[in-house]
């Protein structure tokens, strides 16, 4: 299994959305993010290229996700993202 690598926020959010999160909250710099009624929230940084490893491997570990979760899931963000006509695609 190869190693955690940084991602961009808004891909390590759909990751966690993926997962059964949803955003609760956000502000200009972060979103938060739960899981059923009574789970922990897990907060997540919005700016910035790439979400630093240490704050990933936190929120990882706190959404009790594997790493062979994470590349699944970051597969399928990506395949979704590569499928989403771009602007000029559009018209």
């Amino acid at each position: 299994m190869p190693a955690l690598r940084c991602v961009a926020p808004d891909i390590l959010r759909d990751i966690l959305i993926k997962y059964a999160f949803e955003v609760v909250g956000e502000d200009h710099y972060n979103w938060i993010l739960v899981r059923g009624e009574k789970g922990i929230p897990i907060t997540l940084p919005k700016q910035g290229d790439l979400v630093a490893l240490d704050v990933m491997e936190n929120a990882l570990n706190e959404a009790k996700m594997d790493n062979g979760t994470f590349f699944r899931f970051l597969d399928e963000v990506t395949k979704e993202r590569s499928n989403t006509p771009t602007i000029e695609e559009k018209s």
